[in-house]
């Protein structure tokens, strides 16, 4: 059987976090892929000026896309924000010979641009963004969980037991261990977090995951000796996602790639706020679904930790979302045809039944207005 053909569509609008692991998990799968890249025209850029720029570029974009799509057709198209989608679809509807359409929605808060876009398949991380997209008026068939998107060091370290690592990294087992995501804070707040932690009642293991970030790094060196934390510092290493592995809580920014990376490895994630609220949307969304909490700045950030004592979150660890794409990917592609026609059916009886209900409302207003 002949490996179906891909074509992965990205924008400045797809997160990088999601786009990478589920076009690293495509070629892995054997599929032929190839990637195309329509810039600004999915972009998030907000006000008039953003709004006229995206639309010219999505104009151009689809264009593009058409030329790309008659010249080298392929079996299922994936995109990962509206934008794109819908540009994708309008291709496909026009097309004698269409091709499926498969939207990835890595976010665990799929945003309002979703609304009104007719992708053939809608892949989110669990149950509640697929009801959260439901509600904004996607067929509910059409929706498939998959679990979170992110790289593949971080879906094998899973796997691996969270108590053997801590003895390889001599870490006490008899305590909670956190890790907080310090790349990015600098000296000052990195400074102020491990202030914060001294002050928690209950004991801890704390692991720094410094990144790149020098400063952030040098601060704790400084810090932590005098404050009498049982602390380790890391940095961009090979180990750093075993050392995300050995933790019960990670504290970091809002970020999806954050977010995606505690929930895989069954981590309580919580949301670490500045005063721009950025990843305001995401943080409330990892709360309601209890898998964590929110730091509404670092000196909450005790508070916060006391309050997930003993709380566990692991319904998405392990969970492999970035192979669940590809191999949905793969059988769509595989069954194109059966998937348009299905879909097209399914769009049919939405029409019929929807007019159906509009005759039958007509209907029974004309009755009440008649005169006895």
């Amino acid at each position: 059987m002949t490996a179906p053909r891909v074509l992965a569509v990205t924008s400045d609008g797809a997160p990088a976090s999601a786009v990478t692991p589920v076009l690293a998990a495509l070629e892995a799968s054997g599929l032929s892929v190839r990637v195309l890249d329509v810039g600004r025209a999915g972009s998030r850029e907000e006000g008039p000026v953003g709004r006229f720029v995206r639309a010219v570029a999505g104009e151009f974009a689809e264009r593009r896309l058409e030329r790309d799509v008659e010249t080298n057709p392929v079996d299922v198209a994936v995109a990962f924000e509206p934008a794109t989608v819908t540009s994708l679809t309008a291709i496909r509807d026009a097309s004698g010979r269409p091709t499926p359409v498969v939207a990835v929605i890595a976010d665990l808060a799929p945003a309002p641009g979703w609304a009104g876009t007719t992708a053939d398949r809608y892949l989110v991380v669990d149950d509640e963004a697929a009801v959260a997209l439901a509600d904004r008026g996607i067929e509910g068939q059409r929706i498939l969980p998959v679990g979170p998107v992110t790289s593949f060091d971080f879906v094998t370290v899973a796997e691996q037991s969270r108590a053997s690592l801590r003895g390889r990294f001599k870490i006490a087992s008899d305590r909670p261990v956190v890790l907080i995501r310090v790349d990015g804070l600098g000296y000052e707040l990195s400074q102020q977090i491990a202030l914060q932690l001294s002050l928690r009642g209950s004991p801890a293991t704390y692991l720094f995951d410094a990144g790149t970030d020098s400063e952030a790094a040098t601060a704790l060196r400084r810090q932590v000796p005098t404050l009498d934390l049982k602390a380790k510092l890391f940095g961009a290493t090979t180990e750093a996602a075993k050392y995300w592995r050995a933790a019960d809580v990670v504290v970091a920014r809002p970020t999806l790639a954050a977010a995606s990376q505690a929930l895989m490895l069954g981590c309580q994630f919580v949301s670490l706020m500045d005063d721009d609220k950025s990843g305001e949307r995401l943080a409330s969304a990892v709360s309601r679904r209890k898998l964590g909490g929110i730091a509404a700045s670092p000196l909450l950030l005790s508070t916060t930790l006391e309050a997930l004592h003993g709380a566990k979150a692991a319904p998405l660890e392990g969970v492999d979302g970035a192979g669940t794409i590809a191999d949905i990917a793969f059988v769509v592609g595989a069954d194109r045809d059966a998937v348009i026609s299905d879909n097209r059916s399914g769009g049919y009886a939405q029409t019929r039944a929807r007019v159906d209900r509009a005759a039958a409302a007509a209907d029974a207003q004309a009755k009440v207005r008649q005169a006895p």
